[in-house]
């Protein structure tokens, strides 16, 4: 299936001649500029330069699979679309009027080599995990580096969105960023739940009543009905914990003892208690923030904290997860670019993942190095590979240009 998402790869990397070209009314174009691919409403491209016999025309383009969806899509009620110059098209199967004159067309697929179009629909149909597995990719490696730091800076975006949402305030934000980081991949969702339904603000007031803190997250997790019946301040908490989780929504089972929510949270309590990450959110500077990470991190291991002790893996969780995503955010927030900095040099720091999702890139023998590219790896999976945006991935495009 033929998506619009390749008219636009074949547009904007001129995939047909740039002379010669005719419009199916019959009159040759000179394409001296594509224009500008729009992210948002409007014609796909803008500011395009454009020979049609001999007129000179700079303006908007629009792409469409067949020329209908102009009339499909409703642009003839948007104003917008009124100043487009060329109708480029895959197939036109009917004339389109914009003020009171046929719009010019192309049919792209007269000018585009059929084996270009025949290995996109390929890569549409396959059924491999990667579309792009049965086929050798020459420079592979730089193809992938080419779009490594954006796919890094995609995630670490999509993830503050997802995390942004009911959530108010620094401190919130982080600890949503640290508990989804000590759910991993089978809680990370649950997690997010529990730490929606957090009000620190009374946390905060709590700060001299630890076992009151312990005591409200327990009772809140939904985890430990037990030991919640047999607290003294049960009534209290209930003030406070109008909609506690259900037990159920806790994936338990082929979790090891150590990666149990139960733990997570009784974990998660302690590190609140102590203040663990308090002075790493006051830091005003990625210089200080560092320092204050690695002081943060020398306990977690050493388990000074109520003798809470994280593998290397769940460290490194953290820091891909939580430590680098609020460094990100605080970027955003402050415009300050050494914040961005710190968060992409910082994932060069720990090992890249291992999981089945790697494993397939290395299998193509793309060598990772560091959890910065398994970390764009994922990224590229997730959001490039899974929907099929092969046209959107410099490996692919790579793969279409062969």
């Amino acid at each position: 299936m033929i998506k619009e998402e390749l008219l636009h790869f074949l547009w904007r990397t001129h995939k047909f001649p740039k002379i010669g070209m005719q419009t199916t009314a019959g009159e040759y174009v000179e394409i001296l500029s594509p224009g500008i691919l729009n992210h948002g409403d409007g014609p796909d491209f803008s500011n395009a330069k454009i020979r049609i016999g001999d007129v000179l025309w700079v303006g908007p383009v629009e792409l469409h699979l067949k020329s209908s969806d102009w009339y499909a899509h409703q642009h003839h009620h948007d104003k917008r679309y009124d100043p487009v110059i060329l109708h480029v098209v895959l197939e036109e199967n009917q004339p389109i009027q914009v003020l009171n004159r046929r719009l010019p067309c192309i049919e792209i697929k007269k000018f585009v080599k059929p084996d270009l179009i025949a290995r996109y629909k390929d890569l549409q149909v396959c059924k491999e995990n990667l579309a792009c597995a049965p086929y050798p990719i020459e420079n592979i490696a730089e193809s992938f580096l080419w779009m490594r730091d954006r796919l890094l800076t995609e995630r670490l975006q999509r993830r503050l969105t997802e995390v942004n949402k009911l959530v108010v305030g620094r401190q919130a934000l982080f600890y949503k960023l640290l508990l989804g980081a000590l759910g991993a991949k089978a809680n990370r969702v649950s997690f997010m739940d529990f730490a929606n339904r957090i009000h620190w603000s009374q946390v905060n007031r709590w700060q001299n009543r630890p076992e009151r803190i312990y005591s409200y997250f327990m009772y809140l997790s939904g985890l430990f009905e037990k030991e919640v019946n047999l607290m003294p301040e049960k009534s209290l908490l209930a003030a406070y914990v109008a909609n506690p989780m259900n037990k159920l929504l806790w994936q338990t089972r082929s979790i090891r003892p150590a990666s149990q929510p139960k733990r997570r949270i009784l974990e998660f309590c302690a590190l609140v208690v102590h203040d663990t990450f308090t002075t790493m959110l006051e830091a005003d500077d990625p210089f200080f923030y560092n320092d204050a990470w690695n002081t943060t991190i020398q306990s977690l291991r050493s388990g000074v904290i109520d003798q809470v002790t994280f593998s290397e893996f769940v460290l490194r969780n953290i820091a891909l997860n939580a430590v680098v995503p609020f460094a990100f955010y605080r970027g955003v927030q402050s415009g300050d670019p050494a914040w961005f900095d710190f968060a992409l040099q910082h994932v060069e720091e720990w090992p890249p993942e291992q999981n089945k999702i790697i494993k397939l890139y290395q299998n193509k023998s793309l060598k990772i190095k560091s959890g910065g590219d398994s970390q764009a790896l994922l990224e590229l999976y997730n959001q490039y590979c899974i929907p099929k945006k092969c046209v959107s991935c410099a490996i692919g495009t790579t793969l279409l240009r062969a």
